[in-house]
């Protein structure tokens, strides 16, 4: 110990005070130490006291490095009574020692803090209690002291992840750090989020949400007008969050669950962030009862509603109208007397508008709220823009007739075709987004593509194989060389001595018909199983042994295409396509229809804020919504308690009434003898007409004047309970065990290899040292036999010796 060996006190000073490089002096580098010894520091400030308020090249005081490096609170204490206003110094970046406290918690991945380690021993020394810390460097004030970048201590201590104790200490030393935002504009809320994979986030989150709800801080948009549920979004794309791991995938789920208990307002940027959550995240969101009660009361509002209504009607029109379209102009070309199909094509024409206007206002919405990302990744977006080309191209072509257009080739047909197809898949794509058995028809469908891609090749492969087989087997026959010469000769007929019945358009004379057959084989058309046996109408001619042996090869060769396609594979598609689509229809159902649900949603909601801006623009009113900073703050798209809640709701409720035997009592006062009797019965009569001219005239005003409960009734879907999606945890639990497993062998091998060459070494060590100890018993053996040869020459020399002197 120094101390102990340089008692005088003008020594010890002018050793602790002695300035080093970058003004470092011995009390920074002991505060510097994980957990510095209390009564070092101690011996060091009774040297001299001021060396607590001296700064380094850093502007940083020991209390700055001592409270990074989790110093004990007795170390703490000592500094801070030492120099009391260390508690409120800025470093070069406006730290101030409560700052660093949470730097602790940073290096630490899963942001677990020390809080709960009170008693605890590590290396003989007591360790710190967080909330003892944070009370003890906030009681002046240092709470309400921002750094550089404008983030108060309770922004780290979000960001980094620590206890309910530690925050409340915090929020009570200054509690508009609540909604305090950096420079930024993000609050410790926005912090927390972005930082959900820390095991410590969801206390933070439960703790902020729950102390001051009424400040709405889940409402609350950055600078650039994200909510905390974006930057959640943002940052569950990183390999943070990658699917080995669990535990913040588990933590980040829970964030979610949190937030969006909170009932976030239903703004146009709430719904674009959650459009831009990853699918694991969408998944668990569009199960929580708050974003199904905001979609469900978005979708009977009368925008919602009036596009919805629209969309269905002019898409069913367009469908009749371009299949009408097309045949009318087919018969038109060929038979010049008949009538072009101008009236429909307008139709199509008009249908054509109508989407590329709704496919352009919702690019120019996206644009306006800054998501349009999120259109370029969409899909359905590109699906809706290859329906338009084809629409607007297809019946300009129809109307302005060029005299190029030659309805006979395939150009022309192939295109009609394809945006035919792309009608119907459109009808389904629709519909997905409104009934359940259409989502999980969808979502299924491609949960199935999309497990058997893999499985796909192998079909692919044997086709092309089998295909090839049959071609080899029958080229240079009779019946390949008959094939040939009537295809040559469209005028030609069959020989009579070969069965036209089994060998009439042999498809084993060309490649592409031989793989056409196989394919038509494995869909079950097996055709006439003559095709691969000799039959001849002529049973003493003698044909060429090729043939025979070409047939006896292709017996073979179907047997075995049978076998292998026909029975095993299709077998196994089957089970495939049935498991996978089990997966859907029993686990996922829900997710897929919310999620459908939740696009359709957000996007209606970017295209009514667009539609508000432009209009307030033109009018020169000023739009408190304007500018993503405070659209999500200000902004409220709709009424979630549902819309309709006056004249038509109560008028429809009534009408209803009428038919209902509610009040049995009063029914049964009413006879016919009595004016009410007569007077209800006309009321009733009456409404038995206004119900159906109601019911009409709503539908035909694409649902603007539907009455409410029929809205809801059509659109509204029921809530789905939140559920887990059990097989997927259990396979990310059961990978992550793997992975555990993996890394716990390599980690024994590595530990029996260190472990053998210190075998080795040791073996080596004992081999060397029994040399040298039989290198020293051999030298000893010869110094023995030198000693005994003098021994016993002094012997023979004093027996000479007494000899003589006799």
């Amino acid at each position: 110990d120094w101390f102990s060996g340089h008692p005088s006190p003008d020594d010890r000073r002018a050793a602790v005070t002695f300035v080093g490089p970058f003004s470092i002096m011995a009390l920074h580098l002991v505060c510097k130490i994980s957990n510095p010894p209390t009564d070092i520091v101690e011996k060091i400030i009774n040297s001299s006291s001021e060396v607590s308020s001296v700064k380094d090249d850093h502007s940083m005081l020991p209390l700055h490095y001592a409270s990074a490096e989790g110093a004990s609170i007795e170390v703490l204490s000592l500094l801070c009574r030492a120099y009391p206003e260390g508690k409120l110094e800025q470093d070069n970046r406006k730290r101030t020692p409560l700052h660093f406290t949470f730097n602790r918690a940073r290096e630490n991945k899963n942001g677990n803090t020390q809080e709960e380690n009170d008693g605890n021993e590590e290396n003989g020394m007591k360790k710190n209690s967080m909330r003892d810390t944070v009370a003890l460097l906030s009681d002046s004030g240092a709470a309400r002291i921002p750094d550089g970048w404008g983030m108060l201590p309770l922004h780290y201590a979000c960001a980094y992840g620590t206890s309910e104790a530690v925050l409340s200490v915090l929020e009570t030393a200054y509690p508009d750090s609540i909604s305090a935002r950096e420079r930024f504009g993000r609050t410790p809320l926005h912090l927390a989020m972005v930082n959900s994979q820390r095991s410590a986030s969801p206390v933070a989150l439960q703790f902020l949400l729950n102390v001051r709800p009424e400040l709405g801080i889940v409402n609350i948009a950055d600078n650039d007008g994200n909510l905390p549920l974006f930057l959640l979004a943002t940052a569950a794309k990183t390999e943070r969050f990658d699917s080995n791991e669990v535990e913040a995938r588990s933590n980040a789920c829970k964030c979610l669950t949190m937030y969006l208990e909170a009932q976030p307002r239903a703004s146009a940027v709430f719904l674009s962030a959650l459009q831009a959550l990853p699918q694991w995240l969408r998944d668990t969101a569009v199960l929580t009862e708050h974003v199904q009660d905001v979609l469900n009361a978005k979708m009977v509002s009368n925008f919602h509603a009036f596009i919805t209504f629209a969309d269905f009607y002019v898409l069913i029109v367009t469908i009749v109208c371009f299949a009408l379209s097309t045949t009318q102009f087919i018969h038109f070309k060929n038979d010049k007397d008949t009538e072009k199909p101008t009236v429909t094509l307008i139709i199509q024409l008009v249908g054509g508008i109508w989407f590329l206007s709704r496919e352009t206002s919702q690019v120019l919405a996206m644009l306006n709220l800054g998501t349009f990302r999120s259109w370029l990744t969409d899909l359905r977006n590109w699906h809706d823009v290859v329906l338009i080309i084809l629409l607007l191209y297809l019946a300009g072509l129809m109307l302005v007739d060029p005299d190029w257009v030659d309805v006979d080739k395939d150009a022309f047909r192939i295109l009609v075709s394809i945006t035919q197809l792309i009608l119907y898949l459109s009808v389904i794509v629709f519909a997905k987004g409104f009934l359940v058995q259409f989502a999980v028809f969808a979502g299924g469908l491609f949960h199935v593509m999309q497990r058997t891609l893999a499985f796909f090749v192998i079909p692919i492969f044997l086709l092309l194989m089998f295909a090839d087989m049959f071609l080899i087997s029958y080229t240079g026959s009779e019946l390949c060389e008959e094939t040939v010469r009537l295809n040559n000769d469209t005028n030609a007929t069959m020989r009579d001595d070969i069965s036209q019945e089994c060998y009439e358009d042999f498809p084993h004379c060309d490649f592409g018909e031989s793989l056409l057959q196989v394919y038509s084989m494995m869909l079950g058309e097996i055709g006439n199983e003559c095709r691969y046996q000799m039959v001849t109408t002529n049973q003493t001619l003698e044909l060429s042994k090729n043939w025979n042996y070409a047939s006896g090869t292709a017996q073979g060769i179907y047997f075995l295409y049978t076998l292998v396609v026909v029975i095993i594979l299709s077998t196994m598609l089957i089970a495939i396509a049935t498991d996978s689509y089990d997966v859907i229809k029993n686990e996922r159902a829900a997710m897929v229809f919310w999620s459908n649900r939740l696009d359709f949603v957000a996007e209606m909601d970017a295209i009514l804020k667009f539609r508000r801006t432009v209009t307030n623009m033109v009018l020169g009113r000023n739009d408190r919504t304007a500018g993503a900073t405070r659209a999500a703050r200000d902004f409220q798209e709709g009424d979630l308690s549902g819309e309709g809640s006056g004249w038509f709701r109560n008028s429809w409720s009534f009408l209803l009434s009428l038919f209902s035997s509610s009040n049995p009592t009063e029914e049964e006062s009413r006879t016919c003898s009595s004016p009410d009797f007569w007077l209800y019965q006309m009321v009733r009569i009456l409404a038995f007409v206004i119900i159906p001219l109601w019911l009409l005239v709503g539908f035909i005003s694409f649902g603007i004047f539907l009455p409410p409960q029929v809205k809801e009734f059509i659109l509204v879907q029921k809530r789905t309970s939140l559920s887990i999606d059990t097989t997927e945890q259990v396979h990310q639990v059961i990978k992550k065990m793997k992975n555990d497993m993996r890394k716990t062998r390599l980690d024994f091998k590595r530990e029996m290899k260190n472990d053998q060459k210190e075998l080795i070494q040791m073996k080596a060590e004992l081999e060397a040292l029994q040399r040298y100890v039989l290198s020293d018993l051999s030298q000893l053996k010869e110094n023995l036999i030198t000693l005994s040869e003098l021994a016993r020459e002094r012997m023979r020399e004093r027996e000479e010796y007494a000899m003589g002197a006799r």
